[in-house]
């Protein structure tokens, strides 16, 4: 199984607006990064997202290229300082590959967990538009 670590897109600044949704270069380069992996054969069986606007257009982008069927869905705990203990166990029980979208630290956490089963010690560093491919090898350990 593998599990896609995406951090949104580059969004627009607070200032600008307050919600946050991606700016036009972030749309353009995750358009791109979705048709790289549609090229590549990556599909997935969900698409999680944390429901912020930035997290949501990242999802609905990179869905089109990947999800195998259905839409992307909202997930609780995927807020940039919830702790990732939760998601982290239940990953353990899935079995289909998952692209999960998200923000800064939460998903540096969540992959350190998984990697180390120590969400505090830093191994992945993540910037807008950027994704990480976890996979969990027959003896259930990530690499």
């Amino acid at each position: 199984m593998r599990i896609y670590l995406t951090q949104h897109g580059l969004a627009l600044p607070k200032d600008v607006d307050p919600d946050r949704p991606l700016s036009s270069q972030g749309r353009d380069a995750l358009r791109r990064l979705a048709d790289f992996l549609g090229n590549a054969d990556i599909q997935v069986g969900q698409v999680l997202h944390s429901g912020k606007p930035r997290a949501a257009q990242t999802a609905a982008i990179l869905a089109e290229a990947l999800l195998t069927d259905g839409q992307p869905r909202t997930h609780a705990d995927l807020g940039p300082n919830d702790p990732v203990e939760t998601l982290s166990a239940a990953i353990m029980t899935w079995s289909v590959d998952t692209l999960i979208v998200g923000h800064l630290p939460y998903l540096g956490r969540l992959a350190s967990s998984l990697l180390v089963d120590d969400p505090d010690r830093p191994l992945l560093a993540f910037q807008p538009g950027t994704m990480a491919c976890l996979e969990q090898d027959a003896q259930r350990r990530w690499a």
